[in-house]
């Protein structure tokens, strides 16, 4: 089994939210932040970078939380420039790790045997998918050639599924239909979460 590292992404502005998603409730337990970690910690990833923006940075609540101890907190100083310049200052991060998923805070779901499934596909190409049903979804995990041409790209413009798009992939079906979902909004948070909807601001 591999051992890749995690690249959380969390420094969009969360202006449809109202409030930072990141620390939307998951759970009693849990929020957000805290539930896509402990999923990855399941999986034995240990690696785990976290890139933020000064409003999270100015919050603290990840001050006090011990869960966040043995993360990278990576402050993206530019959310403006979009979310291939998040994937870049993350990726610089990881030294010589081989392989990384490119999480994205608003897809909480993470569930382990997803990851595992992942993990043990990604040595028969240089990205792996999940797929439900026959969509893509989230996370993807990357090898080191798709890593080093991230780093190297200059165009902040392009997208990230297309950037990704231009190499060999494999798509793994998997039996859960949360890798398709993205929170953004209110009524996507209660949609999901309606025990919890009463903290999002109108």
């Amino acid at each position: 089994m591999i051992k890749p590292s995690c690249i959380i992404l969390a420094a969009g502005y969360s202006s449809r939210m109202g409030v930072l998603k990141p620390f939307l409730k998951f759970s009693d337990e849990f929020n957000f932040l805290e539930n896509i970690i402990s999923g990855y910690r399941l999986a034995g990833v240990k690696n785990l970078i976290i890139v933020v923006n000064q409003p999270f940075i100015d919050e603290d609540k990840h001050l006090k939380n011990s869960r966040l101890k043995d993360c990278t907190l990576i402050l993206n100083k530019h959310p403006e420039y979009g979310r291939i310049f998040s994937i870049k200052l993350g990726l610089k991060k990881l030294n010589d790790d081989p392989f990384v998923f490119i999480q994205n805070v608003d897809n909480p779901f993470v569930n382990p045997e997803v990851l595992n499934s992942l993990m043990n596909g990604i040595l028969n190409a240089d990205v792996a998918i999940p797929t439900f049903q026959g969509r893509n979804g989230h996370p993807v995990l990357l090898n080191k050639t798709v890593i080093n041409a991230i780093i190297r790209n200059s165009n902040l413009d392009i997208q990230f599924r297309e950037l990704i798009n231009s190499f060999s992939h494999i798509q793994i079906e998997v039996n859960d239909p949360g890798i398709l979902v993205n929170i953004n909004t209110p009524e996507d948070y209660s949609k999901y979460f309606p025990k919890y909807q009463s903290g999002i601001p109108d």
